[in-house]
């Protein structure tokens, strides 16, 4: 027979080492989610003893304050909805019970919190926006922003961006919401403080512990980057008309995915957002998947995936055409495609001659219609960049020629030269801007590492008596 054993547990206001310092919790509600300005809040306090309580209206300042005395049974308080309680504002309720020494009952209080959210009304815009679900590439499309409550004699304006979904999933970008920012709900900006860890049970009240968390390493969820054309437009100010409509239209590049329409509306005194996503595709949608780059002599292959999604069914071409430095295999291609049917084809790229060079495909239609697919593919030297330098002092009167066996063993149209002369070639200022300005990297933080010794480029050559440079601050700006 097992022995009988005692457990110890704490049910109710869960606090990791709770003391006297941790007070009890009240049961507070509101009677409405939201309210107006003008109407008047119900507070209902459904306590576990009876005493007085503290009831004050707070966001980070206190707005209002009453004691009310609360019976075993509970109370329900009403409370003015002012302009001072702003967009929302935090409604706490202290409720105290002094000690009994008849009862042998210490001093105890509890704590109730709940916020009341304020409708702002007519200072937050409702904003409809109307764009197609469906644009094609290479064309516009219009994205129709409509201010249905717009203050009589005031000026709204709204601003649009039409930006790549692939894009904002890499960073889980989330909607700009300007009213929600301004009428959202907002952290309580004042503390509550008493000193009844000085009152219960000093010898063993500890101080209250601190609760606080940080952001958590959320795992970075969304698609790898596109390979694709990317999109990023943004219409800039746009004053809303008489009717409260105002039209944006945006123009697609040769691009295949999901924008994400987003419009920002304001007035004076008022705000509003609102979103929506377009599909931007072809009927038939013609995907390429090159190689990153090629060597001279290297043999690969250029993916070509045709998804029939709404096109004609029939016998469609793919023709390939590239620049001088890539030889391609098969230039014509035909392929059968019914509706709603996909294939890819693996057409043969080799490289023969460095620099960048265009790749082009070209879909025909059953009815003769076409559309063209373009990238740039780069073809390499196998070996990696070398770069030589050679001082050659001069004495007065004597001659240096360079030509053309000056660059014997370089690659060619692929040479860089910079040329110092006089007592300081030997910094090589040239070559120095030169490794200056081809940083291979392109963030806030190396641009302005490329850009701020342009600022002071002119300054350091009238110190070395060197002539000025009049397009470097033009350039840097």
């Amino acid at each position: 027979m097992q022995p009988h054993r005692a457990y110890e547990f704490y049910a109710g206001y869960y606090y990791a080492d709770a003391g006297s310092d941790t007070p009890d919790t009240l049961q507070v509600a509101l009677d409405k989610p939201a309210y107006r300005v003008g109407e008047t809040a119900q507070l209902k306090l459904d306590p576990q003893f009876a005493g007085t309580a503290l009831i004050m209206v707070v966001d980070n300042t206190i707005i209002n304050m009453q004691a009310v005395q609360v019976p075993e049974g509970g109370t329900t308080i009403d409370l003015p909805v002012t302009d001072d309680w702003g967009p929302g504002a935090y409604v706490t309720a202290v409720l105290y019970r002094p000690a009994d020494a008849g009862e042998k009952r210490m001093p105890s209080r509890a704590l109730g919190l709940a916020f009341a959210d304020v409708d702002p009304g007519d200072r937050k815009l409702n904003v409809a926006l109307d764009t197609p679900s469906v644009s094609l590439p290479r064309q516009s499309f219009a994205a129709t922003v409509h201010l249905d409550n717009v203050a009589a004699g005031q000026t709204a304006y709204v601003a649009v961006a039409a930006v790549d979904l692939g894009i904002l999933n890499l960073t889980n970008f989330k909607v700009p919401s300007p009213d929600d920012w301004y009428f959202g709900q907002r952290q309580l900006g004042v503390e509550v403080r008493d000193l009844y860890g000085q009152l219960i049970d000093p010898t063993q009240g500890l101080a209250g512990a601190m609760r606080s968390g940080g952001d958590g390493a959320a795992a970075r969820l969304g698609t790898p980057p596109p390979t694709s054309v990317l999109v990023a437009l943004h219409s800039g100010i746009v004053e809303v008309d008489a009717n409260g409509n105002a039209t944006v239209a945006f123009d697609m590049p040769d691009f295949a995915g999901t924008v994400r329409v987003v419009a920002m509306a304001w007035t004076t005194n008022a705000v509003g957002h609102a979103s929506a996503d377009v599909i931007v595709r072809d009927p038939v949608v013609v995907t390429l998947s090159p190689p990153r780059f090629l060597r001279i002599g290297d043999q690969s292959r250029l993916l070509v995936e045709v998804n029939n999604v709404g096109g004609d069914a029939g016998t469609y071409g793919v023709d390939l055409s590239t620049g001088d430095g890539i030889a391609a295999g098969a230039a014509s291609s035909d392929i059968d495609l019914s509706q709603g049917a996909r294939t890819s084809l693996d057409l043969a790229l080799s490289g023969t001659g460095l620099g960048d060079w265009p790749v082009v495909v070209t879909l025909t239609a059953p009815d003769g219609t076409t559309q063209t697919k373009e990238l740039t593919l780069g073809v390499r030297p196998a070996s990696a960049m070398v770069t030589t330098s050679r001082l050659l002092p001069l004495k007065a009167g004597d001659s240096f020629t360079i030509d053309d066996g000056f660059f014997d063993g370089y690659i060619d149209d692929a040479t860089i030269m910079t040329l110092a002369i006089g007592p300081l070639a030997r910094l090589d200022v040239p070559g120095l801007l030169v490794s200056l300005d081809r940083y291979p990297y392109g963030c806030a933080e190396q641009t302005s590492s490329r850009a701020l010794p342009l600022l002071y480029l002119n300054d350091v050559a009238r110190l070395m008596g060197l002539e000025e440079d009049s397009k470097a601050q033009p350039n840097c700006h």
